[in-house]
């Protein structure tokens, strides 16, 4: 993937494994051994969307790639000011590591978003093969996200500060039911508004 992606010119940010293999001085010992024998205090503070990270960063030869790559340190400390999370991250990038942190983790909520579209707006019933009608179907998939989004921010829910993609979906559904029987009782006997709620909403969440 690493020889794809550079062969196109691409750059690229990806996770390695601890025990991934490097030649430090050398000999080759794991991602994880050569982090732990560097010096606290070669670690520089970078804020990250008013998160906190420690950072060190070195060219090293990777045993797998058979080539010299990036490869970063991020440790993103506890409550307690511990060492937290630790993640190993390999690039062939050479602007500056907070940047490069900052554009990691917003894999998580990729990640995140894709795992909801699958499920609720329809990403995963894709069946074309041309790049094309992938294109048009993520169109439709970011313009369902993004009236969803804005049918709920004007909707009774909206207040509620709805976050995953599903529980939108189920809030805009209930609110078009609620407005759709509202509009049918409107013409007729306005008494039977509240049981008819009862029996087609409230009985179904």
């Amino acid at each position: 993937m690493v020889e794809h992606a550079e062969s196109m010119n691409k750059l690229w940010i990806g996770k390695c494994r601890p025990n991934m293999l490097v030649k430090v001085r050398g000999k080759y010992v794991s991602v994880e051994e050569w982090a732990n024998s560097i010096d606290k205090k070669e670690f520089y503070e970078v804020d990250v969307d008013g998160r906190k990270f420690f950072v060190y960063n070195k060219h090293l030869y990777i045993k797998s790639l058979g080539c010299v790559k990036r490869v970063i340190v991020s440790v993103a400390p506890d409550d307690d000011g511990k060492d937290g999370r630790i993640i190993y991250l390999l690039t062939n990038r050479s602007d500056h590591a907070k940047k490069i942190v900052a554009d990691y983790i917003l894999r998580w909520k990729i990640e995140g978003f894709h795992k909801d579209a699958k499920q609720h707006l329809g990403l995963g019933k894709v069946q074309v093969r041309n790049i094309e009608g992938i294109r048009r179907h993520w169109y439709l998939v970011f313009l369902a996200h993004s009236l969803l989004r804005l049918g709920v921010s004007e909707s009774s829910f909206g207040r509620n500060l709805i976050r995953s993609i599903g529980k939108k979906a189920k809030c805009i559904c209930i609110q078009l039911l609620e407005d759709f029987i509202s509009w049918i009782v409107s013409a007729g006997n306005q008494n039977n508004l509240h049981e008819i709620m009862e029996v087609f909403l409230y009985r179904q969440t």
